[in-house]
């Protein structure tokens, strides 16, 4: 009779792993067994940032499972750094970054690995004596797209023109707006039909009918007649001070920073990359760190810091409700 049991049971944690086993894509390795693979927490402001695919390809290099949120509400990233099951990863802007470091919730990457942060351009970090709580990723110079000969100041005037589509960032936007008004183009601009395109959408596409907010390293010739319609934002990650994976999420960042993957994923993206060990000649400059060096960045919108009410002021200000 315990002979019987023995087997029955010996019988059904084996059907138990073969059937775990061949519900994987690639099946379970015995290390996954005895070692299952950490989840680490993910919150993206943008899908774009961190795609499937590249999800994908960290879980099998890495032996990682990601939990991704993608999301721009800005008290969710509040709630999720200051709760003590904190996200292990931030992948967002710049200002997001330099806001939540203000209230210490991000971790000094420098002090996790001070190797890694050499591999970021000097043009993209801040002084030396302050924490490296935000890693650049990917940079993009905005420009909009117009039809052959036209201006922004043609488009703004131009009735027949009715459309403006913005890139999908409500701090953008306000700074957009808050300048056409100080230039006294606001009134003009409210009139036009105005949409909002998410950044995987950045593209070189001429509108018939109106302009787009796009990539500069897309449409090199393009050139600003009105002052600060162009921005220059930033991407990057930084690690929270409250997660319990910080060596996961750092094991991540590395290979993210890596001149394999960044040389492999820069040109299939929007961006340009941050990384100074991006040296693939096959690269285009204007994909590079260096290119920065290059533009005029005088009357270029700079945002600094994230505005938490930024949604409120469209809607309620300038009665946008476009995001």
């Amino acid at each position: 009779m315990n002979k019987t049991i023995l087997w029955s049971v010996f019988f059904l944690i084996c059907f138990g792993v073969g059937l775990f086993h061949g519900s994987k894509p690639t099946g379970v390795s015995s290390s996954e067994l005895l070692f299952p693979p950490k989840t680490i927490q993910v919150l993206v402001t943008d899908e774009i940032l961190f795609p499937e695919g590249i999800r994908n390809e960290l879980e099998q290099k890495l032996s990682v499972r990601f939990n991704v949120t993608v999301t721009r509400d800005w008290n969710s990233y509040l709630v999720k750094l200051v709760e003590s099951s904190s996200a292990d990863l931030i992948i967002t802007p710049s200002f997001w970054s330099n806001t939540l470091q203000k209230q210490n919730l991000l971790a000094d990457i420098e002090d996790l690995s001070p190797e890694l942060v050499k591999e970021v351009s000097p043009d993209f970090l801040k002084g030396t004596s302050q924490a490296v709580s935000f890693f650049p990723l990917y940079w993009m110079k905005t420009v909009f797209i117009l039809p052959e000969k036209v201006t922004f100041t043609d488009f703004v005037k131009n009735k027949n023109l009715p459309t403006l589509y913005l890139l999908a960032d409500e701090d953008l936007v306000l700074a957009h707006l808050k300048n056409w008004e100080k230039q006294g183009i606001l009134e003009s601009i409210l009139q036009k039909k105005i949409l909002v395109h998410p950044l995987e959408q950045t593209h070189a596409h001429v509108l018939s009918d109106g302009a787009q907010e796009s990539a500069l390293h897309l449409i090199p010739d393009t050139s600003d007649d009105v002052p600060y319609t162009s921005a220059l934002m930033v991407w990057g990650a930084s690690i929270p001070q409250n997660s319990a994976n910080k060596k996961t999420a750092l094991k991540v960042l590395k290979y993210i920073a890596s001149v394999e993957f960044q040389n492999k994923w820069i040109e299939e993206s929007p961006f340009s990359s941050c990384l100074s060990s991006l040296a693939d000649k096959k690269i285009p400059l204007n994909r590079k760190a260096e290119w920065v060096r290059d533009l005029k960045l005088n009357e270029t919108i700079l945002i600094e810091d994230k505005d938490g009410d930024a949604l409120k002021k469209l809607r309620e200000t300038y009665k946008l409700n476009v995001l």
